[in-house]
Parts: C-alpha cells; sequence; structure tokens
C-alpha cells in the first residue's frame, strides 16, 4: 500500500512537470512568432521609409528638369502614365548682351581720311569693336516630356529691348593744293544703337543614367537693331559746326541650326544638387547687306555654358491633393555666344550673359 502511494505521488508529480514544461514550450513558440512578426513588420516600415527616398533622389537627379515622383502621384495618375510626366517652368535671366556684329554697318565715314598727293584717300582703320547694352530681366518659359529614359521639351526666350552704347568718331581733313591751306574740317559722327532679341529652341534627349543625358535640337536666334546716325562739321578754321544730319536705319539677324549637347547633375545631402548643361550649334547668320540690300549668309559657331546649384522640394512642400509629383528651384549663371565664322566677318562675336534662376514643376 505504501509503495502504491509513493508511485501515484511520483507520477503526479511527473504529470505536473509535462504539464508546466509543456506550458513554457507554447510560450516560447509564441514569443518567437511574435518576434518573426515584428521582424517582418520592422523591414517592410524600411522599405516603405526608403522609397520615397528614393524616388526624392531621383527627383534631385535631374533638376532643373525634375523627374515625376510615382509613389506621391498614384492617387490620380491612371496606370498607363505612369511611366510619363511633364515639366512646365519659368526662368528669369538676368543678362547683358555684347556683340561686335552690329558692328559690320559701322559706316565708311568712321574711317580715316587722309590726304595722299593731293588726293582724298580712305584709310581702313575701322576696327570691329565691341558694342556693350544695359541689363535686362528676360523670362525663359519651358516645357519638358518625359517617357522613361527619352526627353523633349524646349524654351522660349521672350523677346527682349536692349539699350547699347553709342559709337563716335571725329576725322580731321586737310586738302592741301599749292601747298596753301584750303580746308580744314573736323567731322563728327555719332552712331547710337538699340535692339530687340528673340530666340526659341526643342530639344530631344535621352537620358543614359539618373545623372547624365544627351540632347540634340534646333535653335533660332532673331535680332533686330534700330541704328541712328548722327553726322556734324566743324571748320578748324572760323570755329563754325554745321547742324548734324541724321539717319536712321535698321538690320535684321537671323540665326539658326542643329544643336548638340549634354545635361549633367549630382545630387548632395539634404535635397541639394549641382547641374550642368552645355550645347553646341552649327549655325548659319543671315543679314541684309548695308549698302547693296541683299541677302547675305555667314557659318557660325553656337556655344551655351550653364551651371549651378539646385534644390528639390520633397512632399511636405507639395499641397496635398495637388497633380504635381515633383517640384526644382535652381540658381545658376548662363552664358552664351555666337562667333561667325565667315572669311570676312571672321572674329565677329555675339555674347549673351548672366545670373538665371528658375522653378520646375512635374506633374
Amino acid at each position: 500500500m505504501k509503495k502504491t502511494l509513493l508511485k501515484t505521488t511520483a507520477l503526479i508529480g511527473l504529470a505536473f512537470l509535462s504539464s508546466a514544461y509543456a506550458d513554457d514550450a507554447t510560450e516560447l513558440a509564441r514569443l518567437r512568432q511574435e518576434n518573426a512578426d515584428l521582424k517582418k513588420q520592422l523591414q517592410a516600415a524600411q522599405e516603405s521609409q526608403a522609397a520615397p527616398a528614393s524616388a526624392h533622389a531621383e527627383t534631385r537627379a535631374f533638376a532643373p528638369m525634375p523627374v515625376a515622383d510615382d509613389t506621391h502621384a498614384a492617387d490620380w495618375k491612371p496606370t498607363a502614365l505612369k511611366d510619363f510626366s511633364v515639366s512646365i517652368g519659368t526662368k528669369v535671366w538676368v543678362n547683358r548682351w555684347d556683340s561686335s556684329i552690329a558692328g559690320l554697318f559701322i559706316p565708311a565715314s568712321f574711317r580715316g581720311l587722309n590726304q595722299t598727293n593731293g588726293a582724298l584717300v580712305y584709310s581702313d582703320t575701322n576696327q570691329t569693336q565691341m558694342i556693350h547694352s544695359d541689363e535686362q530681366v528676360t523670362a525663359i518659359p519651358t516645357l519638358n516630356l518625359r517617357y522613361k529614359n527619352f526627353l523633349l521639351g524646349g524654351g522660349y526666350y521672350s523677346q527682349t529691348s536692349f539699350g547699347f552704347d553709342p559709337v563716335s568718331a571725329s576725322t580731321r581733313l586737310t586738302l592741301v593744293g599749292d601747298g596753301s591751306v584750303t580746308d580744314d574740317n573736323n567731322y563728327q559722327q555719332r552712331q547710337s544703337y538699340n535692339a530687340k532679341r528673340e530666340e526659341w529652341d526643342i530639344n530631344v534627349g535621352y537620358a543614359l543614367t539618373p545623372n547624365i543625358a544627351f540632347l540634340t535640337g534646333y535653335k533660332s536666334v532673331r535680332q533686330h537693331f534700330d541704328i541712328q546716325n548722327s553726322f556734324s562739321t566743324q571748320n578748324l578754321l572760323t570755329g563754325r559746326t554745321t547742324d548734324a544730319n541724321t539717319e536712321n536705319k535698321q538690320y535684321i539677324f537671323d540665326l539658326d541650326g542643329p544643336l548638340l549637347g549634354l545635361a549633367l547633375s549630382a545630387p548632395m545631402a539634404h535635397g541639394f544638387g549641382t547641374y550642368f548643361n552645355y550645347m553646341h550649334g552649327f549655325m548659319t547668320e543671315h543679314h541684309s547687306d548695308s549698302n547693296t540690300g541683299q541677302g547675305v549668309s555667314s557659318a557660325a559657331d553656337y556655344n551655351l555654358i550653364e551651371g549651378g546649384l539646385s534644390y528639390s522640394l520633397d512632399g511636405n512642400f507639395i499641397p496635398a491633393g495637388t497633380p504635381i509629383s515633383a517640384a526644382a528651384i535652381y540658381a545658376g549663371y548662363r552664358y552664351q555666344w555666337i562667333e561667325v565664322q565667315s572669311d570676312e566677318n571672321r572674329g565677329n562675336k555675339d555674347i549673351t550673359q548672366g545670373f538665371a534662376a528658375g522653378l520646375n514643376l512635374a506633374f
């Protein structure tokens, strides 16, 4: 009887220990499952945070031409348009215009008049000179389309009026007959310039990487000069000055041709980045000859360099519910020059330069 009681007690204790062990094993399995679930939730949270961060990095990469952030645009964009984006913007260019092309029309009376063996001859002292404009602010609206890695865009340099520094010249002319002075005059001339400038371009390209794009396109430039010539004569013997005569002329320069270029960018920390664009054009310059009125055409090289800093706005700055999927602001320096290559006008240059800033919105 005593042995039976001991066995029963042992069995009850063993059952109790087995039950406790089973409860501990069940609890351990539950904790392991909860740990696995928490790891999955943490990984999902990290991936969801990384997605917009990578999208914003891509937005910065093409500043100042932002790339649409699909995660932000998913609530309104149809599935068929996920790979397509439209970017509109405006660039403000504080630019100055320097030109020696207009110097082609400085008349022969600006050249030295000399007496050789009793005969009057022109000496070719007229050197082409650069004339300098005042500073103007020009708005350049832009439109860019993007499908995957393919780009299409263009800009319009709105018509802007400039005033230039005048050019003045004076020539002393002495006529000698039989050794006595018969005429001693000082001829004075002043030439004033006002001009309007207008440009447009269109480009297509391919983004080789998020930071490198190759471009090709076409550009057109129109320059309309109003030139005013004033003439006066002062007799150095009598001191008398004749009334000035005024002559007005207008000249139009048209330049156009194909372009090749490269767009580079590099993202930095906190939404900032840098950008650099270069375009080269093989252009033809057209104008009318000031003497014959006939059309004249010359080959010309076109070059454009622009670079600066950009900043991509993240979702916190974009109003909720709007179709805007990305935005970028930028500021830099823009330098554009054209050089005529024909033999008779070689070296004539047209330079436009100044600081530029703008805003682009992608949809």
